[in-house]
């Protein structure tokens, strides 16, 4: 567990009925209920997993706080804590036992491969664990063309809805100044990055764009290449107009496509 504990050693290798037994009851080097201190903040431990040794720690909002009031969650080994003060009982603790076959969720409201919405854009669920989900953001991008992974609670994530016209965070989207990916959509005002093959600063360094939504349109790939959303009707219909290519005199032509031929 990283430090000496003369009370009891835990392994993830014990994965035996009684060797749990065993471990459900008995004293940890932090007690539950503690208030630690770590490299991330100041937090409480929630929770002890005898399947891999780690505490799970709730940062305090008073030292990092993410976007819409959540909390951040950290799983750290007991020689990065430090105890601040501990919870009056610290006799016998109960653990929750976390048997290596059991650190699925079966009663998970998504699975894994399946498309999802998050407060950061549209995901892919690539795991599911017994507490939260691993999750591949589609769209944005980090360093060297990276995609982010999220770890997010169930009350996290909804279903995949229909295709809309209006632009949510991590839509690709087209303006004045060309393409971009929005990353906020607050009361309709966008903050949109442009896009790195349409426009680029000194130093790699990309624009940001602050416009109301009304200025952008949502951009998706058909298999008539790139276009615009200019209207989604009745659900199951797609008004478009393409972005890479014109008729004769300039024209821009218009036409509707059914959902299975587009991917937003």
């Amino acid at each position: 567990m990283g430090g000496k504990n003369s009370k009891g050693k835990c392994t993830s290798k014990e994965s035996s009925t009684k060797a749990l037994d065993k471990m459900a009851l008995q004293p940890v080097d932090v007690p539950i209920g503690s208030v630690v201190k770590t490299l991330y903040g100041t937090g409480t431990v929630a929770q002890f997993r005898t399947s891999d040794c780690m505490y799970v720690v709730v940062i305090s909002k008073d030292s990092w706080v993410l976007a819409y009031d959540n909390e951040i969650t950290c799983y750290l080994q007991a020689h990065d804590l430090t105890v601040l003060s501990s919870p009056a009982k610290t006799e016998q603790v109960e653990v929750v036992v976390e048997a290596e076959l059991s650190t699925t969720n079966k009663d998970a409201k998504f699975i894994k491969g399946e498309t999802v919405l998050t407060i950061y854009g549209v995901g892919e669920v690539l795991e599911v664990r017994k507490n939260d989900y691993v999750v591949r953001l589609r769209k944005w991008k980090l360093a060297y063309d990276s995609l982010p992974t999220l770890f997010l609670a169930e009350d996290a994530l909804k279903k995949e809805p229909k295709l809309q016209s209006e632009i949510r965070g991590g839509d690709e989207c087209i303006s004045a100044y060309g393409r971009g990916i929005c990353l906020s959509n607050l009361d309709n005002k966008l903050i949109i990055e442009s896009d790195k093959n349409t426009w680029e600063l000194a130093y790699g360094q990309l624009p940001r764009f602050f416009m109301p939504e009304t200025e952008c349109k949502k951009v998706i790939e058909t298999t008539y290449g790139i276009a615009s959303v200019e209207k989604v009707e009745n659900e199951d219909k797609v008004k478009c107009v393409p972005v890479g290519w014109k008729l004769a005199y300039e024209q821009r032509p218009t036409y509707f496509l059914n959902m299975e031929s587009v991917r937003c």
